[in-house]
């Protein structure tokens, strides 16, 4: 994957604001062979295709020199009960951001001819999403099948951040563009993510760009990028969040220079002043205990009251670390909000018994400190959220807050925020790269905090005819760390009740009896449930019988389907499943069919998957091991990936076929 860092700089050429104004993309391009088309021959199974996209940004003494950005966009629609979701079209915008111009039209055929049908005012609606963001909304009229849709608007903002630029989505396109005439004082730090080039990559300097409110004439370094016949990109199962993958620009801030007037008389000068934006390391240091984190982890004193002389006088270092991470993880309800940054304040969450994921664990944090116990903040991105950059600090690139704490040289991290989670186990939305640790004393560091190990399931039963024909199968599944975490989070969530109904929809026509579960909330320990399973129908009075062995699958369908993937699978943990069954013969049967023995493994010593069959005299023995071993696989080994999860799929589903003597 392609993850390129540039810059643009120039400083103070000159050129014409009205030339930018122009190279806008202006509504009305959709010609007829466009509204005639029937397919894409280079994705022929395309819902939609985007037939032209651009956006054009620049600074406009037209809308008070505000930075603006036009947008245009022209969709061929194939199917549009499919791509009924590319016809809606919603824009978000910062409380002090503006949507103007918005214009839109639908192209159809009718009895063979052209037709088409503006969007009104109407149609056009904003609402208000929270205190710091809006919505623009509209629908474009009169779908049809084989309808192109264009639509063009404005958006124009005080802010001097860039909104990243997708060169691919879940559609195919053939042509994104992304132009730009960004002031000769600003400095960005340009980031090209994703596996294709480049087709488009000009940069021009013009004069005369702008002329600014104080009266002096800035520069401009034009700048235009652009993709031609891009491929739609297709999630799947196990992977980071697509913004690590899809095809994009990104442009930071780093400085801005200005001139300016110092002295008097003949020792009037002229001087040039820089204002770093993006910083070090050590200047985000600073700013995140300050600024993002509200000084919200200098409050040790306050959570010091809060402990109890039990946990206070404890001596042994590792218990009083757990003993206060127990007594946070259960004080606490979290909001469902992850980090709020500046608006954070521990007294008063504590207070509340709620908070976001920031509160809760700078409580932790302050506890942790008031003990003297040695703890850092450490800032993660989540799995959904995008690997931050290493390039440059982007403290923005990062979505959750959790605590590294160190106890006899050995590292833990800790997360309060789930009251079933155990000590050392962070969630595992986090299993996302490397984290940020941040020592305010000898400043930050990246490192690696995905120590997961693996996570373990035994599925051991026996099955048996009872009196009355019907299968009876006595089950013990045990569960440890990331499986008995899901299993101690929906049992809570739903109750007993439901959580029993839902797993019996998962088995094969079997009602759960008998059902007892264990170590629930010792959190540390595996999780154990016991209960019996009784078949829906009876069976023995039937001369042929042909049973599905497996009532728990080791996986329900293959999660891998695609032909090529290019970007990783990222498992985040290593995962172990062993079934131990064994079937009695029903008295007057015989066995007249059993499934083969199966075996594959991966290669670089990925996984492998074991499934064997035994018979002796009236009773027949499963074993089946599976194992992923390797927390990511590359694009290169997602084909025996795919043929990996294919073999366990037709193993699972064989059959023990049974005859009445």
């Amino acid at each position: 994957m392609k993850n390129i860092l540039f810059y643009i700089t120039l400083f103070f050429v000159v050129f014409n604001a009205k030339a930018q104004r122009e190279r806008s993309t202006q509504i009305g391009k959709t010609t007829p062979s466009e509204v005639q088309m029937t397919s894409y021959d280079k994705d022929p199974s395309a819902k939609a295709l985007v037939l032209f996209e651009q956006a054009n940004y620049y600074r406009d003494d037209r809308n008070n020199y505000r930075f603006v950005t036009d947008y245009y966009k022209r969709i061929k629609i194939f199917d549009k009960d499919e791509a009924q979701d590319k016809t809606i079209i919603n824009i978000y915008t910062g409380k002090d951001e503006l949507v103007k111009d918005i214009k839109g039209i639908t192209y159809y055929l009718e009895d063979g001819k052209q037709k088409s049908i503006a969007l009104t005012p109407d149609q056009i609606f904003t609402n208000q999403v929270n205190e710091r963001v809006k919505k623009t909304s509209f629908t474009l009229p009169s779908i049809v099948d084989g309808a192109v849709i264009e639509y063009s608007y404005k958006i124009t903002t005080p802010y001097l951040g860039i909104r990243d630029w997708l060169f691919q989505s879940d559609i195919p396109k053939l042509k994104s563009q992304f132009d730009l005439a960004i002031l000769g004082n600003f400095q960005y730090n340009v980031r090209l993510t994703g596996f294709y080039d480049l087709d488009k990559n000009d940069n021009s300097v013009k004069n005369q760009c702008m002329l600014l409110p104080d009266g002096a004439m800035s520069a401009c370094a034009i700048y235009s990028y652009g993709m031609n016949n891009i491929p739609a990109f297709e999630e799947e199962d196990f992977m980071l969040s697509k913004k690590n993958y899809l095809s994009r620009i990104s442009l930071d801030l780093k400085s801005i220079t200005s001139k300016i007037q110092v002295g008097a008389g003949y020792n009037e000068r002229v001087e040039t002043k820089v204002k770093n934006i993006t910083k070090s390391w050590k200047d985000a240091d600073k700013s995140l205990r300050l600024d993002f984190l509200n000084n919200q982890g200098s409050k040790k004193s306050f959570f010091k009251k809060k402990l109890s002389d039990e946990i206070l006088s404890e001596t042994n270092e590792l218990m009083k670390a757990k003993k206060i991470y127990h007594f946070i993880r259960n004080h606490y309800t979290w909001n469902e909000m992850n980090w709020v940054s500046s608006n954070i304040l521990v007294k008063e969450s504590f207070e509340k018994r709620s908070g976001s994921v920031d509160e809760i664990n700078l409580s932790l944090y302050n506890s942790l400190q008031a003990a003297k116990i040695e703890s850092y903040i450490t800032l993660v991105s989540t799995r959904d959220n995008g690997i931050p950059t290493k390039l440059f600090p982007v403290i923005n690139d990062f979505n959750y807050l959790i605590i590294k704490v160190v106890v006899d040289g050995q590292e833990y991290f800790l997360d309060a925020t789930n009251k079933y989670r155990p000590f050392g186990q962070i969630p595992f939305k986090c299993l996302n790269g490397e984290a940020r640790v941040f020592d305010f004393k000898k400043g930050s560091y990246w490192q690696d905090i995905n120590k997961a190990g693996r996570a373990e399931r035994q599925v051991n039963y026996e099955l048996n005819f009872n009196d009355e024909g019907y299968i009876e199968a006595k089950v013990k599944l045990t569960n440890s760390r990331y499986f008995a975490n899901e299993i101690r989070t929906k049992y809570y969530k739903y109750g007993e009740d439901e959580y029993i109904s839902n797993k019996e929809s998962m088995g094969k026509n079997f009602e759960i009896e008998d059902y007892k579960i264990e170590n629930l909330t010792s959190f540390e320990k595996p999780v154990t449930e016991s209960f019996t399973l009784v078949s829906d129908d009876a069976f023995t009075n039937q001369s042929n019988i042909k049973l599905s062995p497996i009532v728990f699958p080791t996986v329900r369908s293959n999660p891998f389907t695609l032909n090529d993937r290019l970007f990783p699978v990222d498992f985040g943990h290593q995962r172990y499943i062993t079934h131990r069954i064994s079937i009695n013969i029903p008295e007057g049967y015989q066995v007249v069919n059993i499934p083969k023995d199966t075996g594959v493994k991966l290669p670089n010593n990925g996984g492998s998957y074991v499934f064997k069959v035994q018979q002796k005299e009236n009773q027949v023995r499963l074993y089946i091991r599976y194992q992923i071993a390797k927390k990511v696989f590359s694009s290169e080994e997602y084909f025996y990936l795919k043929e990996f999860f294919k073999k366990i799929i037709e193993a699972e589903k064989s059959l023990i076929e049974l005859e009445k003597i």
